[in-house]
């Protein structure tokens, strides 16, 4: 979106901001170059130096990347549901095969501090 917006600017090639409280995604215009800022901008902050706006192509933007972040969190949680229930269907089996990998690696560990040189049975 930002060569667009520097054609309607005419200035260079801007640089999207964050400011807390604020907002993210906005465009930082400097201060005697606000006369170029077409009318549909909305202003949402400034400084001494500059004036942050959010243009309507940004705000239509930041819309889709929000409702993608939703969709995305629904399918995370959907996906998550899924692997439950796959998993609460093999229980028992997986709950064997963990207790038995513990025990294996207790033995495993023990085997190995009894062959260090030097090793005295309690």
């Amino acid at each position: 979106l930002l060569p667009p917006l520097s054609r309607q600017l005419g200035m260079p090639l801007p640089a999207y901001a964050s400011v807390a409280g604020q907002g993210e995604w906005l465009v930082e215009v400097p201060v005697g170059s606000e006369r170029s800022v077409p009318r549909g901008w909305h202003k949402v902050c400034s400084t001494k130096k500059v004036h942050r706006y959010h243009p309507p192509e940004v705000k239509a933007a930041i819309l889709q990347l929000d409702a993608a972040a939703e969709r995305l969190k629904l399918s995370c949680a959907a996906a998550w549901t899924s692997f439950l229930e796959e998993c609460g269907t093999h229980y028992a089996t997986l709950k064997a095969c963990i207790d038995a990998l513990g025990k294996l690696d207790a033995l495993t560990s023990l085997a190995e501090v009894s062959s260090t040189p030097g090793y005295c049975r309690p």
